[in-house]
């Protein structure tokens, strides 16, 4: 693997770095305004995939209490999409999660993405909603002890 995936500091370079990375990846395409700052960012995980000092890639881990979390802007630069960078960013918060004590992952998952998540051990709710313009599905994954080892 030629990239590494660390926790990056809010306010720092490479939080910036990974703002910029979400802004290109998941809203520009889409004719979206850039994000400024989400409400919880202060208190979320932020996890980056460098390769150097390059972001390639990243994730949000959101605490929403009661041993839940959130992932949230998995975001993977289009060069570097279908190489395993989204599958370690989602690795390496699942092992961050569970190590911090939480028993629940979920997410909003973009339709097109299913299939992805999927993968990596998350199971589906519900019907199809919008957010931000787009359907996306309710998922979760359960951690605990499920947490150890990879989701590759």
């Amino acid at each position: 693997m030629p990239w590494t995936v660390a926790e990056v500091v809010m306010g720092s370079a490479a939080y910036e770095r990974t703002r910029a990375l979400r802004n290109e990846v998941l809203l520009r395409p889409f004719g979206l305004a850039d994000f400024s700052r989400e409400a919880d960012d202060a208190v979320s995980r932020h996890f980056a995939a460098f390769d150097g000092d390059a972001v390639i890639g990243c994730v949000v881990l959101v605490p929403k209490g009661q041993g839940q979390g959130q992932l949230r802007q998995m975001a993977v630069d289009p060069n570097y999409q279908g190489r395993g960078v989204g599958r370690d960013l989602v690795d390496h918060l699942l092992s961050s999660a569970g190590d911090a004590g939480l028993l629940r992952i979920s997410c909003h998952a973009r339709v097109g993405a299913v299939p992805f998540y999927e993968k990596a051990g998350f199971v589906a709710e519900g019907e199809p909603f919008e957010e931000v313009g787009m359907p996306h599905l309710r998922m979760h994954r359960a951690l605990g002890s499920a947490h150890l080892g990879s989701v590759k």
